[in-house]
């Protein structure tokens, strides 16, 4: 019996050396990759099972027990698949090579112990491991010599399983102590890196973060509350108060606080003002809370100090420049309004206000821009034209109102109000609004007068004809727009005979007024849109007929003719007695042989020329006009 306590106690040894050997040059490795550390971890925990089996504990002649079950287990269980292969592919190999009757009963408890080991980790690995899972890895190794023995002679069967229940716990105690201490081992590690973490963390916090006793002398403090103290280091502080580092003023204040929040037993937090004596002021936010040990008493207070000097000045500034915006706004000669995206009032100036007296009372934050809209249209301010739908023209107003863009707006008491919408990141919608009543009639106005002056510029003065520019625009259009269409161009010259000896005669006053009234037949038979009648210079009048054939001009240069003669203007120095005019016509596709439009006036003009010549008071038509002869004069009836 006291070999067998030897044996078990010089495996148990092997096993806690080679777990103690394992986590103390654990802490000592380089930084290694998963892979390596598993690898690295097998070789250990096979070498200490390796170990163990040299040093077996004997508990019947020829039956011996090793703690390579647990250290196999364990490889597996914490490290995965790898190190389990490792650790139990080497002590499967030398237990292979040791041989005798039991090595197939050894291999496959080698086997099942190191699949057990695997099993659990792919079980828990997405858990964190507790003392649970670790028994429970002691039960399935403990197994694991059971099921083996299933593998040794029939004969020997009853030798074992008369020893099965020591077999059996032992490899379950040694599991489960391995395990247990490896699980301990981990956690330390967890421990001491998460108290790195914590003290990067609390050495490079910017905040002052610092604990004192129950008299107010540091204990703890970080490099952040030894730079605002103005202290060297963070153990500089330690043992001392703030008496040692601020005036006394201040530091009685500082105490007080602390005092009270001793007393109440809870947290503080507290906006102070720190006046060093080199003239620097500070402002900081300061949480106070009391520190318990595990018996929940309090022993000390934990101080949070943040520095919001600058948050402070920002809040100043904040309140000056709010100051200076409102009084903007309250100054402002255009109104101001801003909508949010569901389209209610945020804030808006006095000077919108005045702008909409009669709902002035409903547009305040908050107000919805529909009910504004409604009570506008019940109140008069807006007018609709009749028969519109109100709800149909109200969501449309909402939804122009509210889009960016210029608009202009009618009030129902004829002012005109200018807007200027532009859209909020936050998804609402500033619109500025100014009065433009002023401006709009003065661009009504001259609008008007530009439209006079146009006018003006494309008139005759005298006899209302449009003049020789409009003439030279109109033709130009026409002869490109008939070019294009291959339509004829028509077009008539007329210059009213002796009518040099008629201003002699009579008088300039009296050669206008028949100017005047030759002009108005003009104006009574050119009707047509199309058609243009002007006063091409002096005494002198064109026609231009689009789409006109020869047929169409030749009768009304005939109507022309006859309205004049008509008219019975006396004209002494005439051989008719009357005022008679003189007509040349030509009509033309453009482009054919006339390329330019002067041409046409060009023709005309020969064909006025052979009309005064041919005896006046007459129609002469342009030899090269479109379905004409040569001889194309039309003598006046008597």
């Amino acid at each position: 019996m006291s070999s067998f306590w030897t044996g078990l106690l010089a495996s148990l040894a092997i096993v806690a050396v080679a777990i103690v050997v394992w986590t103390s040059v654990r802490d000592r490795l380089p930084n290694l990759t998963p892979r390596r550390q598993s690898i690295v971890y097998g070789v250990f925990m096979g070498a200490g099972a390796i170990a163990s089996m040299l040093l077996p504990a004997q508990i019947a002649p020829g039956m011996f027990v090793d703690m390579r079950a647990a250290l196999v287990a364990v490889a597996g269980f914490f490290e995965g698949p790898l190190a389990g292969l490792v650790a139990g592919g080497a002590v499967l190999i030398w237990r292979a090579g040791l041989g005798g009757v039991g090595a197939a009963s050894g291999c496959l408890d080698i086997a099942l112990v190191a699949a057990s080991g695997v099993a659990a980790w792919a079980l828990f690995r997405q858990r964190t491991i507790h003392e649970g899972h670790v028994f429970l890895l002691a039960i399935a190794a403990g197994v694991a010599p059971a099921v083996s023995m299933l593998a040794l002679p029939r004969d020997l069967w009853p030798l074992a399983m008369g020893h099965l229940e020591p077999l059996v716990g032992i490899t379950f105690i040694a599991t489960a102590l391995a395990g247990l201490a490896i699980l301990q081992d981990r956690r330390r590690r967890d421990l001491l890196q998460k108290d790195r973490i914590y003290r990067a963390i609390i050495e490079t916090l910017p905040d002052c973060l610092n604990v004192k006793d129950l008299d107010g002398r540091f204990i703890a403090a970080n490099p952040a509350t030894a730079r605002l103290m103005r202290a060297g280091a963070a153990a500089d502080l330690v043992g001392k108060t703030d008496f040692d580092f601020y005036p006394e003023e201040i530091a009685r204040a500082f105490r007080a606080d602390e005092e009270q929040v001793l007393s109440a037993d809870a947290p503080r937090t507290i906006e102070q003002k720190v006046a060093f004596d080199d003239g620097a002021d500070v402002w900081l936010s300061t949480l106070k809370a009391p520190l318990r040990d595990e018996k929940a008493r309090t022993i000390g207070l934990i101080t949070h100090n943040r520095d919001v000097t600058a948050q402070h000045a920002l809040q100043e500034e904040l309140r000056t420049t709010r100051q200076r915006l409102e009084n903007a706004l309250e100054h402002m000669a255009d109104g101001l309004v801003l909508y949010d995206g569901e389209g209610r009032i945020l804030l808006c100036n006095a000077q919108y206000l005045r702008m909409f007296p009669l709902t002035a009372d409903l547009r305040v934050p908050g107000a919805s821009l529909k009910d504004i809209l409604h009570a506008a249209l019940e109140r008069g301010e807006l007018q609709l034209v009749p028969g519109v739908d109100v709800g149909a023209w109200i969501d449309e107003r909402c939804r122009v109102n509210l889009t960016p863009g210029d608009r202009l707006i009618q009030m129902s008491d004829g002012r005109w109000l200018a807007t200027r919408t532009r859209a909020t990141d936050e998804g609402g919608s500033l619109i500025l609004l100014a009065d433009m009543t002023e401006q709009k009639r003065a661009e009504d106005e001259l609008a008007t007068l530009n439209a006079q002056l146009a006018e003006l510029a494309l008139t005759d003065s005298l006899t209302g004809l449009a003049n020789r520019r409009e003439l030279d625009h109109a033709l130009t259009k026409e002869f490109a727009r008939c070019a294009r269409e291959s339509t004829a161009l028509s077009v008539l010259l007329l210059d009213v005979d002796r009518f040099k000896a008629y201003n002699d005669t009579y008088g300039h006053q009296a050669g206008d007024e028949c100017l005047v009234a030759i002009a108005k037949e003009l104006q009574a038979m050119v009707r047509r849109p199309a058609d243009l009648a002007a006063r091409y210079g002096g005494e002198e009048f064109a026609v231009v007929l689009p789409n006109t054939p020869l047929s169409g001009a030749i009768d009304l240069a005939e109507r022309l003719r006859r309205a004049v003669r008509l008219l019975r203007l006396p004209h002494k120095a005439s051989e008719y007695g009357v005022v008679t005019i003189s007509v040349g016509a030509t009509t033309q596709v453009p482009g054919l042989w006339i390329k330019q439009p002067q041409g046409l006036m060009s023709r005309a003009d020969a064909a006025l020329y052979d009309a005064k010549a041919a005896g006046r008071d007459r129609v002469q038509i342009d030899p090269r006009a479109l379905g004409r002869s040569v001889d194309n004069s039309l003598a006046a009836a008597s």
